[in-house]
């Protein structure tokens, strides 16, 4: 309804889990609402979803300038008072600011609710962390395979799998669930499957005992 309706800013979220248009440019912290503006565009990144509106900044912008809006993604999620990141002249900077303010040529990406991307392969959900790591090695950290999906095949057969961890140019197989920052990996975190286990891939040693599979 809001892309169709002139003058409509954004939506909001109420209390009462209804949604409403928004006429006005700026937002404002309320308990129990969140605000979604209307953009250009929209980038998922440091579990947030960032509305990207081309021709405006944010107020209250940062001195810290970065190389790439990831970079400063990664600065304004660790930052609760920051409400977005605002692009000038090929530079990126944190801002704390709610009012947006026209200006020709700059950008911003709004931070919005928390979210996480996901998607279903092999029966499987998984839930995409770009910029994170999970721990814990399957097979002692000796298997490793160079694309996503021959390691989503395996982690979905393996009982003690719960992530699939990328990182220097290859997918492993990880026990943990949780994510930690770490810049240039990604990490697909395990969710609901209908798979049925018909091997669990565990390596074989002599003072090891395979596990009984875990039941749901």
């Amino acid at each position: 309804a809001c892309s169709k309706k002139t003058g409509c800013t954004g939506v909001t979220k109420t209390a009462t889990k209804k949604y409403r248009l928004g006429k006005q440019e700026t937002t404002e912290v309320k308990k129990g609402m969140q605000a979604y503006k209307k953009g250009s565009g929209v980038v998922t990144y440091k579990k947030h979803a960032w509305t990207q509106i081309s021709d405006k900044v944010l107020s209250g912008q940062g001195k810290t300038a970065y190389k790439t809006y990831k970079k400063a993604m990664i600065a304004c999620a660790k930052n609760a008072k920051c409400k977005g990141v605002n692009k000038d002249s090929d530079k990126y900077y944190v801002a704390t600011g709610g009012h947006l303010t026209t200006s020709s040529g700059k950008a911003t990406y709004v931070k919005g609710e928390d979210y996480t991307p996901y998607f279903t392969y092999d029966s499987t959900v998984w839930y995409y962390n770009e910029g994170y790591k999970t721990a814990g090695d399957v097979d002692f950290g000796t298997t490793s395979f160079t694309t996503r999906n021959a390691a989503m095949y395996k982690c979905a057969r393996n009982p003690i799998c719960y992530s699939v961890h990328y990182t220097s140019k290859k997918y492993h197989l990880r026990t943990g669930k949780k994510v930690t920052d770490k810049e240039s990996d990604n990490a697909w975190v395990y969710g609901k499957s209908t798979v049925v286990w018909t091997k669990v891939y565990l390596p074989s040693a002599p003072a090891c005992g395979n596990p009984a599979p875990a039941t749901s």
